[in-house]
């Protein structure tokens, strides 16, 4: 189906190798019945009569709530995944994705204003950056980790079994595996466990260009991944960034990608043990990034989604070094979410126990790392929280806990009307916002 939004009119087209067929409005159809007047209604069967009885009913009088309700069941199967409504003469999109109880026709759809969007996309052209990467190349790069004084002692605790001893290292570009990214950036972790391959961190640079594809100088941002082996929200997110003038590194935590050792395939307990480490890695990608050519040192944000972003919250305070910090998914009290999240976690501690780990075991890891025993240092006008309303796998209230925590404003905690895995429709929006706010601070301001 085309429609114009200009013309409004719209045309179905049926194709295939051999032959193409247009349906205009109005017009019958052997396959679609008689025409309906300024109406080109396609589909199939008794899912066609239902539609073709719906357009009837409401001609003349179809707007977009109208129009939403076209699709609801039996117009939409069972196994009904995606909805959307498009409004070409205002440049509207209703998107509804199934959730794991209920087909999209029975979510509630998100409204995507693509004007919008497009008027935020990164500016026509920028200058080129003084220094061009290449493979080979190797920068200086030094810890500027700084942890301010606390008073609470269980902070205090906290902060000694995160931080270390700052100090130089050497930032080094790779090739880019396929699809991942222009360049592989490696440097040393600051916390050694003694796994070679583990601990020489990794992260995927996905460089921000003008048009032409020269590479600008630009703010960046570290991305956290989730905790799907495939990190393929994280890449979305790294990908997103650099489409709109943000260079994107997103970091592989410990255990995953290139950072496995060769032959194995550690399971989850590996990364739970590591789980300090992954925030010490976290804290010395911001400086590994603002060593990079091309960089904004004073304009490195962090984003984490999920299990990404309960290691964001945590990486974010240990001193004020990121210039904004965007926690997705995630909240305080990893204790909780483990005995009250559902479908991830569920595997998740179904996993653990299988590897050997008890529960007193997986608790104090996670403990070492809670984001509740930190949140009071985070910069509640550099932070803002994105939460899901109907969230199972990180329940609300965890979100909640970490915004009270952190003494975020609303505008700061925001709460989007989706599950643990539809908002992902929310992405262009979100992303939208993330380049705003990563564009207008800067490292202790």
């Amino acid at each position: 189906m085309f429609a114009d939004g200009k013309t409004r009119r719209a045309v179905g087209v049926a194709a295939t190798p051999e032959t193409i067929e247009f349906v205009q409005p109005g017009a019958a159809h052997p396959r679609l019945g008689a025409g309906i007047p300024d109406a080109v209604v396609l589909s199939a069967g008794e899912r066609l009569d239902c539609l073709r009885a719906r357009v009837t009913e409401g001609h003349g009088r179809i707007d977009e709530a109208a129009a939403l309700r076209l699709m609801d069941r039996p117009v939409a199967m069972k196994s009904n995944l995606h909805n959307v409504l498009f409004v070409p003469e205002h440049l509207r999109l209703h998107v509804a994705h199934a959730s794991h109880a209920r087909p999209a026709a029975e979510e509630p759809a998100v409204v995507l204003d693509l004007a919008a969007l497009l008027a935020a996309m990164p500016e026509v052209r920028r200058p080129a950056a003084d220094v061009v990467p290449r493979p080979g190349a190797t920068f200086a790069a030094a810890d500027s980790l700084d942890p301010l004084p606390d008073d609470r002692r269980d902070t205090r605790d906290c902060l000694a079994g995160l931080v270390w001893q700052p100090g130089r290292f050497t930032v080094r570009l790779e090739p880019p595996a396929a699809g991942r990214g222009d360049f592989t950036v490696r440097f040393p972790t600051p916390r050694p466990g003694g796994t070679t391959a583990n601990d020489e961190v990794a992260m995927e640079w996905y460089v921000a260009r003008d048009p032409e594809g020269t590479m600008v100088p630009a703010p960046a941002c570290v991305v956290v991944h989730e905790s799907g082996s495939g990190m393929t929200f994280g890449r979305m997110i790294a990908q997103g960034l650099a489409a709109r003038g943000v260079h994107g590194c997103m970091i592989h935590l410990p255990y995953y990608g290139l950072r496995r050792p060769a032959g194995t395939k550690p399971g989850p307990e590996s990364l739970v043990r590591a789980v300090p480490q992954a925030v010490a890695d976290v804290r010395r990608a911001r400086d590994a990034v603002a060593a990079l050519p091309g960089v904004d040192p004073e304009r490195v944000g962090i984003q984490g989604t999920s299990l990404g972003g309960f290691v964001t919250a945590t990486a974010a305070a240990l001193d004020n070094g990121f210039s904004s910090v965007f926690v997705v998914l995630a909240g305080g009290d990893i204790a909780g979410v483990l005995a009250d999240g559902r479908r991830d976690v569920e595997t998740l501690k179904v996993r653990l126990a299988a590897a050997g780990m008890s529960e007193g075991e997986v608790r104090d890891a996670f403990r070492a790392v809670e984001p509740l025993r930190l949140a009071h240092r985070l910069d509640p006008a550099r932070t803002w929280l994105y939460s899901a309303r109907y969230d199972d796998v990180v329940p609300p209230r965890h979100a909640a806990l970490l915004a009270d925590a952190a003494r975020l404003a609303p505008e700061h905690h925001v709460q989007l009307h989706a599950d643990h895995y539809t908002g992902i429709v929310y992405l262009p929006l979100v992303l939208a916002q993330m380049r705003g706010h990563i564009l207008a601070t800067r490292a202790g301001d």
